[in-house]
């Protein structure tokens, strides 16, 4: 480098105005895309041009390795004030954008060792706010249309006035007006914002142009309309179609859908106006069936019938029986066993696509787990053996009405009419068989009517309001010693229960939104019920009766309780090659009636690859309790509760091709409902909830294959919820130091499928 260059080792944006730190930080985030020349990042730790001079050192070097480092290096970069310059217009014409018309940015070079940061000073000014709104146009209908739709403009009074909304209200604007029969309009015919401005208060008047030579736009209605349901590309000339009219008799018997049903499918009629969103709705019908590889609409103009616009439907079937299996694996230490536990899980699915002619799908499902014990002789420590049948209706079948109640509920989330909602109605029967060596096996039939909706492209909902499980339980001996010590645990794990509900069982929602251009957040809430309709009929029962008794169904009790857990989770990119992702889980279940306990099966629990990567599955908790050191000698553990807390942490970055690496923090536990009579002291929720928490961190290497990650993760334990001899939640102190010994002791070491969240 000459006397007056200096290497670029930082980028930095100061804003002068006063703003929060939230939106202080978005802004940054949003200005470092606006840099004409960025520092060079690192690569495996390195600053990649270091990584340039060395290549340059060796360029007589033919091995792989010097050749792949020569894509990753990048020589050094030195400041340019002409970029810097360039960066300075960038932000002022974005901030202009923003409507911040008087925006200023200039920079400023801090150097020190040949090393520069360069700070871009941003002051904003006073914004342009809207004063008053007006749309005119010369065509008559659309000045109507316009004007019964005002209330629903993006430039109001009092808002700054910027350009992303002026697009956004030119968006809105065609969208009404092709939903209104005006198929061939374009965004050609607004004019350019008219503002006139007094003291940052600005007059603004958008004018709708009408095509050159007419003096209206031409409205549009559909006219004839074909669907092609077995359509391809290579037979162009060649396809099969039949009709919309439903009077009309199908020229052929033989399509695999019936055209009728493909017809109930369609939103919009011949002879209706024309309205781009009636073809949207009927897309994203057609498409959500599975049935089709490919769905497109092909439109023209009538060439003979003036104000009509011809559509073809073309269907490009996917295939109609489907196989699929896989195979899952995890691998998982347990320290205090001193063993380690090989999961191992194959599944073989069968699909038929449209079993009846009208999209309804049949599949049924046989998936067979073992956790295997290695280096010791035990051998298989765990069996679960799943079957399952599952028929899907594309409509809603509401046998009970209790969809009713859901559909209320529906319209609490969405603007929309839940008769706009696309929904399926699903018929499920299955089986399981869960065997825990030498301590416990279970049966469970299960058997539900659901229903799933799509109410907007970012937002699912799942809904079981018929629901008959049962769940029959068989004990050790050995274990039902072990039970006879916990009668917390005793309550909700034994005897036969029956899992009922008739007008609603649970629901399940997911959405998922952009919280800011780099942030994405995933939301997930389970509701949960059981016997609700069986403990208030036998309530009112009781009331007549001079002794209470309580309901069975051939000696089988019923369960009879309530849950929720909610779920977040938040995903930022800090760059191309790191993200930081964030989760919040929290949970509690209630028992509802004559009953004490909520049934094991249907607990939290926290631990495992999944969730604390410290522990293992149900080890910590509940509580400040240490049920995991009871003295049950076992590769398992049993901690549940009635409530659980749990949050995660996780800075995922790129090592190299597809090797990723993280670091990430856990916290949580679960903790049993303060009124429950046999549960310990420290078992229990309370206001010392915070005090009874288990942190863990650990490392991780994952293999990032696109369709599937494999995860390497280890996980330390640095506090437990309960005391330890020293009276101490802490591990490590002046007494038990950190070092790898004592690091290994506390650590569990996890190899799992995909990411935890």
């Amino acid at each position: 480098m000459s006397k007056n260059e200096s290497l670029l080792w930082k980028n930095r944006t100061q804003i002068l105005d006063e703003y929060t730190f939230d939106k202080k930080f978005n802004l940054n985030q949003e200005l470092a895309t606006l840099y004409k020349q960025k520092p060079n990042t690192r690569f495996l730790g390195v600053k990649r041009d270091w990584w340039h001079y060395y290549i340059e050192k060796h360029l007589n070097k033919k091995q792989w390795f010097y050749k792949t480092m020569a894509k990753y290096a990048r020589p050094s970069m030195i400041v340019d004030t002409a970029l810097c310059s360039k960066t300075c217009r960038n932000m002022e014409n974005y901030f202009f954008n923003k409507g911040y018309f008087d925006a200023s940015v200039y920079y400023d070079i801090k150097t020190k060792n040949k090393k520069s940061e360069v700070v871009y000073i941003v002051k904003l000014n006073e914004p342009t706010l809207i004063k008053s709104y007006s749309i005119f146009s010369q065509d008559s209908l659309i000045q109507k249309i316009v004007d019964q739709n005002q209330d629903e403009a993006i430039l109001t009074k009092g808002k700054k006035l910027n350009s992303l909304d002026f697009q956004s209200e030119k968006l809105r604007l065609s969208e009404l007006l092709f939903n209104n029969g005006y198929a061939e309009f374009n965004p050609i015919y607004f004019s350019n914002l008219k503002t006139d401005t007094v003291e940052n208060q600005a007059k603004v008047t958008l004018n709708i142009e009408n095509p050159t030579g007419s003096n209206a736009h031409r409205i549009y209605k559909i006219g004839k309309l074909r669907i092609f349901p077995e359509y391809r590309a290579e037979f162009k000339n060649e396809q099969v179609y039949f009709e919309y009219d439903e009077r009309a008799q199908d020229s052929m018997q033989n399509f695999d859908v019936k055209p009728n049903f493909i017809r109930s499918m369609i939103q919009f009629k011949e002879g209706e106006l024309y309205n781009k969103s009636k073809l949207t709705k009927t897309y994203l019908s057609l498409s959500q069936l599975g049935l089709y590889r490919f769905v497109s609409f092909d439109t023209k103009i009538d060439s003979i019938n003036n104000g009509q616009v011809n559509v073809d439907i073309l269907l490009s079937k996917n295939k109609k029986w489907i196989f699929d299996s896989g195979l899952d694996f995890n691998f998982t230490t347990v320290r205090a066993e001193g063993s380690n536990l090989l999961g191992l899980t194959a599944y073989m699915n069968l699909k038929n696509r449209n079993v009846f002619g009208g999209a309804e799908s049949f599949s049924t499902k046989m998936q067979g787990g073992a956790e295997l014990s290695i280096f010791n002789n035990r051998g298989i420590n765990s069996i679960d053996l799943h079957y399952s049948n599952e028929l899907v209706l594309p409509k809603m079948v509401d046998l009970t009405y209790g969809i009713k109640l859901v559909k209320w509920g529906l319209n609490r989330f969405s603007r929309n009419e839940h008769d706009n909602f696309f929904s399926f109605t699903n018929i499920n029967v299955g089986f399981d068989y869960v065997s825990l060596y030498k301590q416990y096996n279970y049966k469970s039939f299960n058997s539900s009517i659901g229903y799933s909706f799509v109410p907007s492209r970012n937002s699912k909902f799942n809904c079981n309001t018929l629901n008959f499980s049962l769940y029959i339980p068989q004990t050790s001996e050995s274990f039902n010693g072990f039970l006879d010590s916990n009668q917390l645990l005793k309550q909700s794990f034994t005897g036969n229960r029956l899992f009922t509900s008739f007008f609603l069982s649970d629901i399940q929602y997911f959405s998922q939104r952009k919280f800011n251009y780099r942030t994405k957040v995933n939301f997930y809430a389970n509701f949960d019920v059981s016997g609700l309709e069986v403990g208030f009929v036998n309530g009112v029962y009781n009331l007549f009766k001079e002794k209470n008794e309580k309901f069975t169904f051939l000696n089988n009790q019923f369960s009879k309780f309530v849950k929720l857990e909610l779920d977040q989770r938040m995903t930022t990119e800090l760059s191309n090659s790191s993200q930081f992702v964030y989760r919040i889980n929290i949970g509690v279940a209630l028992p509802l009636f004559d009953t004490n306990s909520v049934p094991f099966i249907k607990q939290f629990y926290v631990g495992g690859p999944q969730s604390i990567r410290g522990w293992n599955v149900r080890e910590p908790g509940p509580g400040g309790s240490n049920y995991s050191t009871s003295g049950l000698s076992t590769n398992s553990f049993f901690s549940t509760g009635d409530i659980k807390f749990e949050t995660n942490l996780e800075y995922r970055y790129d090592i190299f091709l597809w090797l990723k690496g993280a670091f990430f923090m856990d916290v949580g536990n679960v903790w049993i409902l303060p009124t429950a009579t046999d549960a310990p002291r420290d078992a229990k929720f309370s206001k010392r909830f915070l005090d009874q928490l288990n942190v863990g961190t650990g490392t991780g290497l994952r293999l990032d294959m696109s369709y599937f990650v494999i995860r390497f993760d280890l996980g330390f334990k640095l506090r437990n919820a309960f005391k330890n001899e020293n009276n101490k939640n802490w591990i490590y102190n002046n007494a038990y130091k950190v070092s790898v010994k004592n690091l290994s002791r506390n650590s569990t070491f996890h190899i799992a499928v995909n990411y935890p969240f």
